[in-house]
């Protein structure tokens, strides 16, 4: 349970071990988010935890996860705690965004990808989109940092928020809010 949402993990699906810390987490993802959005993605979706807590900021948000059983526990979720604006796609992250971002505007993306960071695929797709803003959660801050450094290109950093997840070890969850410029 994570701020009255009920959310079933597999055990092939991936959740923050530390829940009081991803409450946090999440509400400081939200608290970067003005409302009135019409159009939210999220790439790396997992079970879909930030995309269902995100559903009052846009009238449809996308979570998108490659992992079957982590799209399958994230719509079943969705039903669960019925939320009808959010849809949850299992398909690559890059191609996946291409996609959308060609069909319809984004108006903001939501990325959390795995500890190597966003692959070049997803870099280009970013760069070469119309997204105006992005919201980065990252566990490892020497991807990060990398990331960071090519998305300069066209994204400024607005803000930088770290977590620590792991108390006594170098474990840093990082959010960035990221702004076309």
């Amino acid at each position: 349970h994570l701020h009255g949402l009920r959310i079933p993990v597999s055990p092939r699906s991936f959740f923050q071990l530390n829940t009081a810390q991803a409450a946090n987490l999440y509400a400081c993802i939200d608290d970067m988010i003005a409302p009135g959005r019409k159009r939210i993605v999220e790439a790396y979706s997992g079970i879909g935890g930030i995309s269902m807590y995100l559903k009052d900021k846009a009238e449809e948000v996308i979570g998108i996860e490659i992992i079957k059983d982590a799209v399958l526990n994230a719509r079943q979720s969705a039903r669960e705690n019925g939320i009808g604006n959010v849809q949850f796609v299992c398909a690559d992250a890059a191609d996946k965004l291409l996609y959308l971002s060609k069909k319809n505007s984004i108006d903001l993306l939501v990325v959390d990808p795995p500890r190597s960071g966003l692959d070049d695929a997803m870099l280009a797709v970013i760069l070469r989109s119309k997204i105006r803003e992005i919201i980065y959660v990252s566990c490892n801050p020497s991807t990060l940092a990398k990331n960071l450094a090519v998305l300069s290109e066209r994204y400024k950093v607005k803000r930088i928020v770290p977590f620590d997840m792991f108390p006594n070890t170098a474990k840093v969850e990082t959010i960035v809010k990221l702004e076309r410029k």
